[in-house]
């Protein structure tokens, strides 16, 4: 159920200070953010290294 390419919005400025200033009020939130952030971009590394080792 992704979005196309050619229909993702990028966030505006305004958008992404707003996120900001939730994360920054609510500590915790931001904690969990992070961490699905990092596992996120964990699991592509590992896909991209794994797909260039087999090549």
């Amino acid at each position: 159920m992704a979005i196309p390419a050619n229909k993702k919005k990028l966030r505006t400025n305004n958008e992404l200070e707003l996120i900001k200033l939730v994360l920054d009020e609510d500590k915790d939130l931001k904690k969990r953010v992070i961490k699905f952030i990092q596992k996120s971009l964990g699991k592509t590394s590992s896909a991209t290294a794994k797909k260039k080792k087999s090549d």
